[in-house]
């Protein structure tokens, strides 16, 4: 990523000053809250007095307090699905971001270990991705409400910009064919590890963001699939403000291979690559770099003679990159939301999965 200002302000909650919402940063305690007052600029609807929004330690924790009612809008991590029960005094509903969730492979000739070069093969791409269970993840940590992804675009929420073709996977899982396709490059298992002939071993860390039981559960998977075909791979959890930092700074590229527990929201916007993927994006921390892949993404960007020629070109992107692997697909997953009985007016369009943007000035409380 080349954006050393982002890695450098990683951690200063309040470095953005540009308010033209209804609600403006008024406090913010390092690792225990973040304080919104209205914004008396704001010209719609008025807002409620005060949101505090309160970090929680861990799941456990979230859920401990949703279910005193300490914390009244909240959501259930997955891992407690099967607690959802003790929400009493909650209601629950799902819902889905439009976004899309990865795993960044560092392709930096400075990436740690060396290991750059290799990623940049997309062939070794191809075993990882094929090394992922997706639909166990899906089964088995998000209880069916993490559908698996197969390009930048997912297939829940269902929106006009997913490529038909996409429904179904490029790289479906299958170790066997993902551990063969190694050999066929000439990489061997040597002590468990697969080794190339120059002894270049795929083994790397990698890191992700912690408090998140099933990202780590995820992970878990995750890692012992690569092990299964001679992929070594050590988990890292840290938080996200320090990955951030990790993976924001250029300088940085040496002091790490992965980095997973991502994802990039649309936020309602036309889902183009040019941030993530394109050469010198300011969202592509992989230092992915590909000539087709910038001229696809720029007929997205420019006029068509049509409606259906943007889509014609949407979709040659679309499903370019889905077959790239830029990044490692990952599963979309759904969040549960539970809000106290005594809050109204948060519904699925005013809590906002889809883009991320809450419109806090349309809840309220009663007694």
């Amino acid at each position: 990523m080349k954006n050393p200002h982002l890695g450098k302000n990683a951690t200063k909650p309040t470095f953005d000053t540009v308010v033209d919402g209804p609600y403006k940063l008024t406090k913010a305690v390092p690792n225990q809250s973040w304080t919104l007052t209205p914004n008396s600029q704001y010209g719609g609807p008025k807002a409620y007095d005060t949101v505090i929004m309160s970090y929680e330690a861990s799941n456990e924790a979230e859920f401990a307090a949703l279910r005193t009612g300490t914390v009244q809008v909240g959501y259930v991590d997955l891992s407690e699905y099967k607690s959802i029960g003790e929400l009493t005094g909650d209601r629950t509903f799902v819902g889905y971001p439009f976004d899309m969730n990865f795993m960044a492979l560092n392709f930096s000739p400075n990436a740690e270990g060396g290991l750059g070069p290799i990623f940049q093969k997309l062939y070794v791409r191809q075993a990882m991705e094929e090394a992922i269970d997706q639909p166990a993840v899906d089964k088995s940590v998000y209880q069916g409400y993490g559908p698996p992804q197969y390009g930048p675009v997912p297939t829940i929420p269902k929106t006009e910009y997913l490529d038909p073709t996409l429904k179904k996977p490029i790289y479906a899982y299958n170790p066997k064919a993902a551990k063969k396709l190694l050999e066929a490059h000439g990489w061997s298992e040597k002590n468990g590890v697969m080794t190339n002939k120059a002894g270049q071993q795929l083994k790397f860390t990698i890191i992700y963001s912690s408090g998140t039981a099933s990202i780590q559960q995820q992970m878990e998977i995750i890692a012992q699939d690569f092990n299964n075909i001679g992929i070594n791979v050590t988990l890292k959890p840290m938080s996200f403000s320090t990955m951030l930092g990790i993976i924001g700074s250029p300088a940085n590229a040496d002091k790490w291979d992965a980095v997973s527990g991502l994802g990039i929201i649309y936020g309602g916007s036309y889902p183009s690559g040019e941030q993530d993927f394109e050469t010198g994006g300011g969202n592509n921390l992989m230092d992915f770099s590909n000539n087709q892949e910038n001229a696809l993404i720029k007929t997205t960007t420019e006029p068509a003679s049509s409606s259906a020629a943007n889509f014609k070109n949407f979709f040659a992107y679309e499903y370019f990159t889905a077959k790239e692997l830029p990044v490692l697909w990952l599963n979309n997953t759904g969040q549960i939301n539970a809000v106290a009985k005594n809050v109204h007016g948060v519904n699925a369009e005013t809590i906002n999965n889809v883009t991320g943007y809450p419109q806090f000035q349309y809840w309220w409380t009663s007694k």
